[in-house]
């Protein structure tokens, strides 16, 4: 999907989202991070939405990769948000 078409899904949820960051490949989005008052919302490139509290504690994970431990929130499938494409 393009930029404009996430950009319109986003403001024709009509919940004050704010967008803070979209990463895009070769032109196309891959994902877009934004928040409302208190959830930080991120969509794939499909445009189902994952969410999280802001005041959600930082968990402790495994870095697959390196094996390093690293400290992150979890992100919960979030239907509320998904995004509806015209």
């Amino acid at each position: 999907m393009r930029v404009q078409d996430f950009e319109q899904a986003i403001e024709a949820l009509n919940c004050s989202i704010e967008i803070d960051e979209m990463k895009i490949r070769h032109g196309q989005v891959r994902q877009v991070d934004g928040h409302t008052s208190g959830l930080k919302v991120v969509w794939d490139e499909l445009g189902r939405a994952f969410s999280m509290p802001f005041d959600q504690d930082a968990e402790e994970f495994i870095d697959v990769d390196s094996g390093s431990i690293v400290n992150g929130r979890r992100l919960e499938r979030d239907s509320n948000f998904d995004l509806k494409f015209q």
